[in-house]
């Protein structure tokens, strides 16, 4: 089998179109399933946060499993496909594997070293493992995806110090308002962003914040914890016009506040007020930015503040991405050994047939032996047939490139006459026709030229930052 992935991101395109491809954990439960009854779908996880919206599976045919994923995206989100096409990138095998463990790692978010990416990795995983869409190879994928993103946030300091979504908040709030009055801010939702933004704002600006969120039990806590002033959602617009600040982020699907609210802002007299979505899907109707006393921002503002962020946190991108090639090491380890664990269960087999052999051809030496003296002639010849397997399997590291213990579970097949089923042979499928770089078009075949790889001169995706070091990685079939 082979990793596939599907992506589009805050690089790729807007939060406009990144929204109409959002997955909400409802939806989730549906998708999964969905897409994995598509052709040549084995296992599928889909990330889908404010930033990125990626879907990583596992597939014997990666030709078939990217039409797969565009026709479920197109099906699922009833979009035609020429919709979002431009916006998405597409890798296989090693790039696909490498792509994760830099977003689990952090280093490939929009905040470098931001705390919630890792968190959004695990919980996509689980989703995807408690709906029956995962099996060995995305266990142990994402597995160690966490175990990246550990190492890089314990052995590097890529998050000393790191700005967050709440602290790049606060900063645009203090751009638009230099001076030192005190200002009202309402944060619209109570989760784990809204808390961000909550710890940002008592620490770094004078204000009163109030609290409003669907459930109201959350919104209570949410108050007394940061000595907040609550009130029902349901009425919410009614202090709306008191504030000088708004803050959305919520999981509705739809626009929570529509153009016609502007009067309820309050801003006819001259009142300037600040509206802030960190919501995908948008909870804020971009008509309202559209007035003159109305500020409005979005996720992809916070961008501009962000790449400053960046270039001081090179040293520990590369720490970071040592840690990476690491654990890729080790995965792409166990991966090529999966080939030679199948052959070596078949080696164990003629070593069985072989044993029943001899012992029939001497049964009439072995027959004054009583059962317990043969028995342990017989625990005697399967021990030292484990001995010979467990030695040939440990020392196979040691004799050949891990990238070719395929061709050498086919020599040991031949040797031992070995008869197995040629994706048995692989419990990941045969690695044949693979391309090493890993990135295709939409059909599945290699095409640097084509308008929708990242190496198009029109590609929609923003090149990599120049500061940060790409070394090149041995580029693995999985």
């Amino acid at each position: 089998m082979h990793t596939v992935l599907v992506g589009i991101n805050y690089k790729t395109t807007q939060v406009d179109d990144r929204e109409k491809l959002y997955f909400s954990t409802n939806k989730l439960e549906i998708a999964l399933p969905t897409l994995l009854s598509y052709p040549e779908i084995n296992e599928c996880v889909i990330l889908s946060t404010c930033n990125r919206i990626e879907i990583y599976v596992v597939s014997q045919n990666t030709d078939i499993a990217f039409n797969s994923i565009i026709s479920f995206l197109s099906d699922f989100h009833k979009i035609p496909q020429e919709n979002f096409l431009p916006h998405i990138y597409m890798k296989k095998c090693g790039e696909a594997v490498k792509h994760l463990f830099e977003v689990a790692s952090s280093i490939n978010s929009m905040i470098v070293g931001e705390y919630e990416i890792l968190g959004q990795v695990k919980n996509a995983y689980e989703k995807a493992q408690s709906l029956n869409c995962t099996k060995e190879f995305i266990n142990r994928l994402f597995q160690m995806a966490t175990v990246v993103g550990k190492r890089v946030r314990t052995e590097t300091g890529i998050g000393k110090g790191a700005i967050s979504v709440g602290s790049v908040s606060v900063n645009l709030i203090k751009e638009i308002y230099p001076n030192d009055k005190k200002l009202n801010v309402m944060l619209v939702g109570a989760g784990e962003v809204s808390t961000l933004v909550a710890t940002n704002l008592t620490n770094k600006i004078d204000c009163n914040i109030t609290v409003t969120n669907r459930s109201n039990n959350k919104a209570d806590e949410f108050a007394q914890k940061f000595n907040a002033h609550f009130v029902n959602y349901e009425i919410r617009d009614e202090h709306y016009a008191e504030q000088d600040v708004i803050i959305f982020s919520t999981g509705s699907q739809e626009y929570i506040i529509k153009n016609s609210d502007l009067e309820k802002l309050n801003v006819s007299n001259g009142k300037k007020v600040v509206l802030i979505d960190l919501s995908v899907p948008r909870n804020i109707d971009p008509a309202l930015g559209k007035n003159e006393n109305v500020f409005l921002r979005t996720v992809d503002d916070l961008e501009k503040i962000i790449d400053t962020s960046r270039e001081e946190r090179l040293r520990e991108i590369i720490k970071a991405e040592v840690i990476i090639k690491e654990v890729e090491s080790k995965f792409f380890e166990w991966y090529n050994m999966q080939s030679i664990v199948p052959v070596m269960r078949g080696i164990k087999g003629e070593f069985n047939a072989i044993k029943d052999r001899l012992v029939e051809t001497y049964s009439s030496q072995l027959s004054g032996l009583t059962e317990p003296q043969k028995d342990i002639i017989k625990s005697m010849m399967d021990s030292y047939s484990d001995t010979l397997i467990k030695t040939i399997m440990l020392n196979l590291k040691e004799v050949t490139d891990p990238t070719h213990l395929h061709h050498l579970g086919d020599a040991l097949k031949k040797t031992f006459n070995v008869n197995i089923n040629e994706h048995a042979a692989h419990p990941h499928g045969s690695q044949n026709h693979h391309n090493p770089h890993g990135e295709t078009n939409q059909h599945g075949a290699l095409n640097p030229h084509h308008p929708h790889s990242p190496h198009h001169p029109h590609s929609t995706e923003k090149p990599q930052n120049p500061h940060v070091p790409n070394p090149h990685l041995h580029h693995h079939h999985v």
